[in-house]
């Protein structure tokens, strides 16, 4: 009992889950998201001070403009991958771009106009590539959608709409995403790039969810846009816990500081960045490390 006492104070310490600005108001467009994490602890985000670009945020520094990306490409998501490649997905272009970060020199990855656009992605520790790709008609489906190490895409779900938020599990056996219409959060069972046994983890208020990232435990933080929160999702489907945020737009998240314990979160209403700390390294900051 005494031990159980301790390991809840330690896990709900007041330091946790306490979201603050670290960026003044209206630096991004509404387009802001898509952040990352270098392996220097520097944080990207898409889409500073207009369309097409990429911010940087320094520790202990205001976001300042790092690139802008080739004429005509908008990005909403930025990855590392284990070697500290920055991937970017270009949904303009229906491309993932990859970036120099000493030259800053920015070629083509993979490109498959077969896409509606790449919205979000994860990456796993072989390099795979795991790309959601929203369809908002109905005329059109939604797909998730893997890249493998030979840039070659394969179609591995067509049974979607708006396939949002996405990321994998820490042993890479399940996939999450969320679908922004109906508002679910569904989990796919992972095996050699064959997603099998879908199901529901847990049904939000439609039109609330987009972002998601996995810590190290295996907790699912869910970004509530328009709900202005993030939500904590047990691999087991509950509800742990709901953290505020200033804003009342969260829309993604990346994981970063020291010790991957720095939640930075991206407010599309504010044109801001929030952070916060938590009990758990997130898994893609753990890739790099």
């Amino acid at each position: 009992m005494i031990l159980n006492i301790l390991f809840l104070a330690l896990f709900t310490r007041a330091d946790f889950y306490q979201s603050q600005a670290i960026s003044e108001k209206g630096l991004f467009t509404k387009g802001i998201e898509g952040p990352a994490v270098d392996v220097n602890g520097n944080l990207y985000v898409v889409n500073f001070n207009k369309p097409g670009t990429i911010g940087i945020l320094q520790p202990k520094q205001q976001p300042a403009l790092w690139i802008t990306l080739p004429e005509g490409s908008i990005s909403s998501s930025i990855r590392f991958n284990a070697t500290h490649e920055m991937l970017v997905a270009d949904y303009r272009k229906h491309q993932i771009l990859k970036i120099d970060l000493s030259s800053k020199k920015t070629s083509v990855f993979a490109k498959n106009s077969e896409m509606n656009q790449p919205n979000d992605f994860a990456i796993a520790k072989n390099g795979d590539l795991y790309l959601s790709d929203p369809s908002w008609s109905s005329k059109k489906p939604g797909r998730i959608w893997t890249l493998d190490q030979n840039k070659k895409f394969h179609s591995l779900a067509t049974d979607l709409k708006a396939v949002n938020g996405i990321d994998l599990s820490p042993d890479e056996t399940k996939l999450y995403f969320t679908e922004s219409i109906s508002g679910g959060l569904y989990v796919y069972d992972l095996k050699d790039q064959q997603l099998t046994n879908k199901k529901l983890l847990y049904q939000f208020k439609k039109d609330t969810v987009d972002g998601i990232r996995v810590d190290m435990a295996g907790t699912i933080y869910v970004a509530r846009i328009t709900e202005g929160r993030i939500d904590r999702i047990s691999p087991a489907g509950k509800l742990l816990n709901s953290i505020q945020t200033k804003g009342k737009e969260p829309n993604n998240m990346a994981f970063g500081g020291p010790d991957g314990k720095t939640l930075y979160v991206t407010i599309r209403d504010l044109g801001n960045i929030e952070s916060f700390t938590v009990p758990e390294a997130g898994r893609e900051w753990k890739l790099q490390h």
